[in-house]
């Protein structure tokens, strides 16, 4: 099962359609591209290649710790997102993690891969870990991933149960459910796939809650730049937090997912020494670096896109809801729907050169849910008409 979007290759494979000619809908990248200030920094700095990358990122790091305005110590550099994200797993260990689904499926994906055979999954208010001891299968787990749904259901709807008011959104009940016998809980804001933020007040309530019961708390923001309001207010307070980590990456805004570059902004309890030990030396390579530095300069790239993308993104959505899908209003470059009984619309899209993300891996969400990025005009509009001639 494909565990995120961009399959090119693997679809041209598959149908012989050449990889440049594919309209990726499955891939949450901005719609215009890398900015050219970045590729001639990369193509400028080509000579350097002929040593080893700076493994320390010191240029990147003090930029960085500039930017978001804390220590150097506190920032670690990646070969993307993905990379801190592996390495701060690794460092903290879990025995017991708490994931409020459906989310981003590489939190769970890298303790699974990391443990196998150690990880038990299990669903909010079903029976624990602790309960369960020797399973079914004769296995003795010793890590355990709990899903909390943020599904919300009302009376049916004909055959299918209608949506909640806040349906797919992470809501005060959470608070509820966190204790001290989690050793972290992980959060996504924007969330991946439906583009929902979490309310600001609601996400003090929680970190003071983790705090409380002494829960670590990963955050991650890797699509906040796509934010039209940002609060410096609230950044400032989770800066301030020690058991709080903050995820971020260059992928999504900057148009570069080929240049694997991200960041993580660490807790006052961590240091980025702690990552370091965590996988192998030389973690960003040179124009990996030098796309970075070049990207923070960036800053009427990012106003332009956030302004195109909240326009774009009410069009579609409106579009997609007069042809009957139920729609997620998200805040990202990116919109979840559901299109009722159809679970074969991104096979059927495949065969006109098109893809879409199906989101029948995601815990929580049917097999027919889709997640489409939003492109240009004209390739937004492209998608739409050929979804309307997909009916069932």
């Amino acid at each position: 099962m494909e565990l995120h979007g961009g399959y090119r290759h693997r679809a041209s494979e598959k149908t012989g359609r050449p990889v440049e000619e594919w309209l990726d809908f499955s891939a949450n990248i901005n719609p215009f591209g890398m900015p050219k200030s970045i590729k001639n920094a990369m193509i400028q700095a080509m000579e350097e290649l002929i040593h080893y990358p700076d493994p320390d990122c010191l240029a990147l790091t003090k930029a960085l710790a500039q930017f978001e305005q804390v220590k150097e110590e506190r920032i670690f550099c990646g070969n993307g997102g993905a990379d801190v994200l592996y390495r701060y797993l690794m460092a903290q260990n879990p025995k017991k993690v708490l994931i409020p689904v459906p989310t981003f499926v590489e939190y769970e994906e890298v303790l699974k891969n990391q443990y196998p055979d150690e990880v038990l999954i299990t669903e909010y208010g079903q029976e624990s870990l602790e309960e369960q001891q020797e399973t079914t299968d004769g296995k003795s787990y010793k890590r355990e991933i709990v899903h909390y749904s943020m599904a919300q259901w009302e009376e049916k709807d004909g055959f299918y149960p209608k949506w909640g008011k806040h349906h797919l959104e992470l809501t005060k009940e959470v608070l509820q459910v966190i204790d001290s016998s989690y050793d972290l809980m992980i959060l996504c804001s924007p969330n991946n796939p439906t583009g929902k933020v979490i309310d600001q007040t609601l996400l003090k309530e929680i970190v003071e809650c983790t705090k409380k019961h002494h829960v670590a708390l990963l955050l991650d923001l890797s699509f906040s730049d796509f934010l039209e309001e940002k609060n410096e207010a609230i950044e400032e307070y989770l800066k301030g937090q020690s058991h709080v980590m903050l995820l971020h990456s260059f992928t999504k805004m900057y148009g570069m997912p080929g240049i694997r570059i991200g960041y993580g902004v660490l807790g006052l309890g961590m240091n980025a020494e702690s990552l370091k030990t965590k996988g192998p030396s030389w973690t960003v390579n040179h124009l990996a670096q030098i796309a970075g530095l070049t990207a923070l300069k960036e800053t009427e790239f990012v106003k332009k896109t956030v302004d195109y993308v909240a326009k774009e993104r009410q069009i579609m959505e409106k579009q997609l809801e007069d042809m009957g899908y139920f729609v997620v209003k998200g805040k990202a470059n990116y919109i979840l729907f559901q299109k009722r009984g159809d679970t074969t619309l991104h096979k059927r899209m495949l065969q006109r050169g098109i893809l879409i993300r199906s989101c029948q891996n995601y815990a929580g969400l049917g097999e027919d849910y889709y997640r489409i990025a939003i492109k240009n005009s004209e390739q937004n509009k492209i998608l739409i008409e050929q979804l309307k001639e997909e009916r069932l």
